[in-house]
């Protein structure tokens, strides 16, 4: 199976799902899954330093953003492309491994669980990262890795302008 360029943004920037053999792992699934279930939210992903990927949900329709390029319809539907991504990893076509929870943080006045976690696609190079899961309710709130680091937003949500 062929992976685009958006769906991979999504394998890196969002919160990835799970291996079933991997309990610490549990929370990621879960943090994915609290925020398809969201009828709102934001995420800017800033890469290598010099590009900014902006993705919107908003009463079911999702909106992309690169650079300081005007935001047009996502090609794909987010949370369907993270639903097949979920069964990619049941079915061992991905690999998420080295799950682990690491000291708690505080993100913007919000209490974090750190999840420090190493992920392989065939195909592309391994990527290590950590994501921070609000302790009250499940939803992620960042997302970082040697080249990314992607924030969430789930109140407010609107298109920035240029």
């Amino acid at each position: 199976m062929k992976i685009n360029a958006f769906t991979l943004s999504f394998l890196l920037f969002i919160p990835q799902v799970s291996s079933a053999l991997d309990a610490t792992c549990a929370p990621i699934i879960a943090a994915s899954e609290a925020r398809m279930k969201q009828p709102f939210w934001q995420s800017v992903s800033d890469i290598n330093g010099s590009l900014r990927l902006e993705t919107i949900k908003t009463d079911g329709k999702y909106y992309t953003r690169l650079g300081k390029e005007a935001w047009k319809p996502a090609p794909v539907n987010i949370d369907e492309t993270e639903q097949r991504l979920l069964a990619r990893v049941q079915n061992g076509e991905i690999n998420l491994t080295q799950c682990k929870e690491e000291a708690s943080e505080m993100l913007e006045g919000r209490e974090t669980r750190v999840i420090s976690y190493h992920i392989e696609i065939n195909g592309w190079p391994a990527v290590n990262a950590k994501l921070k899961i609000g302790k009250a309710d499940g939803l992620p709130y960042s997302s970082t890795s040697k080249s990314t680091n992607t924030r969430y937003n789930y109140a407010g949500v609107q298109m920035s302008k240029p």
